[in-house]
This record gives C-alpha cells, sequence and structure tokens, in this order.
C-alpha cells in the first residue's frame, strides 16, 4: 500500500502546484497538471476494481454488481467471509489468496480511513475546481467508493443485499437489511443515505429527512444526501429551503 499513498500525496502536491500556477495564469501547464492527475487516478481506480473483483471471486461471492436477476438471499450458513470458508475446510489457502485477501482488506480500510483524510479532501478540491469533466467523473466514483467503503463484511453483505432487493422495488426488504447494517454501524453515513432513499421512494418524506439530515451530520459534504433533501422540500412545497441545499451542492460539486 505503499506505493498507493506516494501515488496519493504525489497527486496531492500537483494539484496545490496547479492552483499556484493558475493564480499565477498559467493556466495551460496548470491544465497539463491536471490530465497527469486524472491518469494518474484512473490507474488506481482501476487497480482498485481488478483487486476487488479477485477477492470477489476468491470468496465466492461473485462481483458486487451481479444482476438482479440472479440475486437469490443466501442461507446464513453461506454467509461466511472468505477467511471463515478457509478456515472450516481442509483447503490449503494459495499465496495468490493470502495476498488478494490482505490486498483487499487494506484498501477497504484505506478508504474508510480516507473519508475524513487527505485522499477525499485530495477529491473534494479536484471536483470543485476540475475544468476537466472525465477528471470530476473519475474524482466522484473514488468519494462514492470512500463512502460505501466499511470494515465489516456484515455491513457490506447487508448493503448489498438491500442494493438489490430495491433494484427489484421490493423496498420493505430493502428498508430491513439497511437497519441492519445501521445497527451494525450507526456511523456509516452512506447506509443511513440508502436508508433515506428507500423511505423517498415509500413517499415517507419525514423519516426520509430525518435520515438524510443525519448522514450531513456525519459527512457534511454528502451532496448525495443534500440533493435528497433538496427534493424532500419541493415535495413539500418548500421552494425557498429546497434552493439553499442545492446551492450546498453546486458549491461542493458543480458536475
Amino acid at each position: 500500500m505503499a506505493f498507493l499513498i506516494e501515488l496519493l500525496d504525489e497527486i496531492l502536491a500537483i494539484i496545490n502546484e496547479s492552483k499556484v500556477l493558475e493564480d499565477q495564469g498559467q493556466e495551460a501547464k496548470g491544465e497539463a497538471q491536471e490530465a497527469v492527475i486524472c491518469n494518474a487516478l484512473i490507474a488506481f481506480w482501476e487497480f482498485y476494481q481488478n483487486i476487488e473483483l479477485r477477492f470477489r471471486q476468491l470468496e465466492g461471492m461473485g462481483h458486487r454488481k451481479i444482476k438482479a436477476a440472479k440475486f437469490e438471499e443466501k442461507p446464513a450458513s453461506s454467509n461466511k467471509t472468505f477467511e471463515e470458508k478457509s478456515a472450516s475446510s481442509n483447503k490449503t489457502v494459495s499465496f495468490e489468496e493470502k495476498i488478494v485477501l490482505s490486498l483487499m482488506k487494506k484498501m477497504r480500510t484505506w478508504f474508510c480511513e480516507g473519508r475524513r483524510g487527505v485522499l477525499v479532501d485530495c477529491l473534494f478540491l479536484l471536483l470543485k475546481n476540475s475544468k476537466d469533466e472525465a477528471l470530476a467523473a473519475i474524482s466522484q466514483e473514488y468519494i462514492w467508493t470512500s463512502w460505501n467503503s466499511n470494515e465489516s463484511e456484515e455491513v457490506l453483505s447487508e448493503m448489498e443485499a438491500a442494493a438489490n432487493y430495491l433494484s427489484r422495488g421490493n423496498f420493505s426488504n430493502a428498508l430491513g437489511h439497511l437497519k441492519k447494517a445501521i445497527d451494525l454501524d450507526p456511523m456509516h453515513a452512506e447506509a443511513r443515505n440508502r436508508l433515506s432513499t428507500v423511505l423517498f421512494m415509500m413517499n415517507d418524506f419525514k423519516e426520509s429527512e430525518k435520515e438524510a439530515i443525519k448522514v450531513t451530520e456525519l459527512e457534511p459534504r454528502h451532496f448525495g444526501a443534500l440533493n435528497g433533501l433538496a427534493m424532500i422540500r419541493m415535495k413539500e412545497g418548500d421552494y425557498s429551503t429546497a434552493l439553499k441545499y442545492l446551492k450546498q451542492v453546486a458549491s461542493i460539486n458543480p458536475w
């Protein structure tokens, strides 16, 4: 993980240098630096996705974006982690499996820590100041990944189950899994954000608003929750408050 941390440190240094260059009127060079950042972020993103995909394959769970049509609720006995499965069987864990498992855990931890660290500050700075649509898009992907990340496999499993039920329009089951995720980790803002979304889709605007406000207390820059609050206020006919929320969204994420 050391080289990944060094990569982000370099990116942050380039961002700061780009801002100085723009202040000095050297926009052309600043834009060239942004292209370097964009390529570095894309490379890192692809690395992360490949590691996660391999982790899911080894764990026997399939990729997290499994199609809803193929989703079936697994019995409790099948919800074991890769480590538990390996420990309970006579199978020898290969060197590749150990490396991938170790990398995935470290990367998840890093993204979790990154929510309020240098990683996410760097990404929000890019999102706010970039003139490059591709760079803004990849920055948003990273931000959502940091919000979705959690060190607990149980929390991630509940979130995944909720997402699959939601994609099939089964709001009550999705609600149940999200509440379980929150019970496991009350500080996980994205679980609350998804809960707010499901409540909104069920036309329970009062409870949806309560959860969205809790999200912004945990993650003040959560543009998804702020946008949700604006939608709720519009549903209630409170357009002046809705406009305030939308202005907050635009100040954080102009894209």
